[in-house]
């Protein structure tokens, strides 16, 4: 079965890459409202992300106010026009994906000598920010990441992936959800196309 599902990152979407020799992300700090860090700062906290170049990177996106939008056609026209006027720009290759109605789950492997994520997720949601009849505000400010550290990680942030719309109680297997790069792993090999029934794996989170 091929990939028919939101074309942000059907056409980009690569094998599982090696991890040998994958840096480990460098430490994370709160950071206080005078932009010192340690510990003992309770007022204007803020989230210091960390960097690393060459990262393989698991990010997730939500819509403003949880609205149900994303797999709308305009929408998923908006979102594959922004990844790949960025990407074209601000180089990433995408490993996994998923797209539900109020969020996406992302699996970015960055170049070498590139580290920003955050770059190119501000300018995916500027890009869609000037799209005319999509809703606005359509993203949270935020969103979260994980630097995936080593083969366990990126396995375990994959299979998350690819069985959140089974978890959400949209499909009853991976594979009948079309906006998921679950068709191509397993067309390479990476996935049964049975896998990820409902009641036949437990993975916490979003």
């Amino acid at each position: 079965m091929g990939l028919v599902g939101n074309p942000i990152v059907a056409r980009e979407v690569v094998s599982a890459p090696p991890l040998r020799g994958l840096s480990r992300p460098t430490g994370v700090q709160w950071v206080g409202s005078g932009g010192r860090a340690g510990s003992g700062y309770t007022a204007a906290m803020r989230y210091r992300r960390p960097y690393t170049s060459g990262a393989l990177v698991f990010l997730t996106l939500v819509t403003h106010r949880r609205v149900a939008c994303l797999c709308e056609d305009p929408v998923r026209l908006a979102l594959s026009q922004a990844a790949a006027h960025v990407r074209a720009r601000h180089p990433f290759r995408t490993v996994a994906y998923v797209v539900l109605p109020d969020h996406c789950h992302l699996l970015w492997q960055l170049p070498d000598d590139a580290a920003d994520y955050s770059l190119r997720i501000r300018l995916i949601k500027h890009f869609m920010s000037r799209q005319p009849g999509l809703p606005n505000p359509l993203w949270q400010k935020r969103f979260w990441e994980h630097q995936i550290r080593d083969e366990g990680d990126m396995e375990r942030h994959m299979d998350y992936i690819h069985f959140n719309p089974v978890r959400h109680g949209y499909v009853g297997k991976a594979s009948e959800w079309p906006d998921s790069s679950f068709h191509h792993h397993v067309e390479q090999g990476r996935y049964d196309p049975e896998w990820g029934l409902s009641e036949s794996i437990d993975l916490p989170g979003e």
